[in-house]
């Protein structure tokens, strides 16, 4: 697998076109309160040899009081999740937001339990769970 992580305004096209009933276009991202949608970010995962996507985790910015919060949705092909393509995302997510946060608390929930049956998973995708990341700031944001 390849992983590579990237704004989500620039992938969002391909991502629509991997899911096209995942909700990954600018509603979404405004709904769960990135100030802009450069703000955002997607790790993409991907077959190596045919760069087909398999799986992707969109990562919204947030303001909260002083915190910082970040919010993942993950979406993989079914049977991806027992090849650890969640834990690769998640962890290459970690090592980018490092440089911007000391991450203080993770607190997991499968996602349509958090945002509701609209989420659920659907035939062929498995949305796996949202993290929410409860963080100081290293650095302000630019």
């Amino acid at each position: 697998m390849k992983y590579e992580m990237h704004q989500l305004c620039e992938v969002r096209a391909q991502l629509e076109k991997f899911n096209e009933r995942h909700a990954c276009d600018a509603q979404w991202v405004e709904s769960h309160g990135a100030r802009h949608d450069s703000d955002s970010q997607c790790v993409i995962a991907t077959r190596e040899g045919d760069d087909k996507v398999v799986g992707y985790m969109i990562i919204v910015p947030r303001t909260c009081s002083s915190d910082v919060m970040c919010i993942y949705s993950t979406v993989v092909r079914r049977g991806m999740r027992k090849q650890g393509v969640c834990r690769a995302m998640l962890d290459l997510a970690k090592e980018h937001y490092s440089r911007f946060w000391s991450v203080c608390s993770i607190s997991v929930a499968p996602v349509w339990l958090r945002l509701g049956a609209t989420v659920k998973p659907r035939q062929g995708f498995y949305a796996e769970y949202e993290l929410e990341i409860n963080a100081t700031p290293v650095k302000q944001w630019s």
